[in-house]
Formats: structure tokens, sequence, C-alpha cells
């Protein structure tokens, strides 16, 4: 509930549109208005202020180009050894090993 009020919010509007009860007219439902820091404002503040919202929204900022990684083709080569190398292991300690199956 303390972590996404929205959604509480949301849950509580449902409920009181669909069960007319007036149970939940009982209470008084409030939330925080969300800071709208700027990213300059947020590096100023100590790390013990910068919420996990503004981590995640960086995070997020950080990772909405889309970028396509791929090998060149002698890692391509070594990277397929390897995969069927390890493959084989598995295949040959299958019957043994009961947490691969």
């Amino acid at each position: 509930m303390l972590g996404q009020p929205c959604s509480f919010i949301r849950l509580i509007k449902d409920e009181i549109d669909n069960f007319e009860d007036g149970l939940f007219q009982r209470y008084l439902m409030s939330a925080p208005n969300p800071l709208l820091n700027s990213l300059k404002d947020i590096r100023k503040s100590s790390p013990t202020e910068t919420s996990m919202t503004a981590i995640l929204y960086m995070v997020h900022k950080l990772n909405e180009k889309y970028l396509v990684i791929s090998f060149d083709k002698e890692a391509e080569v070594s990277y397929d050894s390897n995969y069927d190398n390890f493959r084989k292991s598995v295949v040959q300690a299958y019957n043994f090993d009961s947490f691969l199956r």
C-alpha cells in the first residue's frame, strides 16, 4: 500500500463503485503528492535522500534506447564451442544428477 498509493486508491475506488456496503466510505483515503525533482536536484541531494523511484527512473531513462550487441565471427565460434562442451557435460550428468532434470 505504501509503495504504490495510486494502485491502492484505484482499488478503493473500484471497491466503492462495485460494493455499496459503505465500508470504505468510512475511511479517509489520502496519498502525498509525488516529488517531481529534476535530475540536477536529485544529484545535489545526499545519498540517503535519493529515493528508489528516482533510481529506477534513471535506470529506465538509460535503457530507453534499444541496443543490440552481437558477437563477431571469432567470438561466436568460441561461444558456440564452449556452450556445446557445457551441454555435453549436462547430457552426461543428466542420468546421475536429479537437479538437472
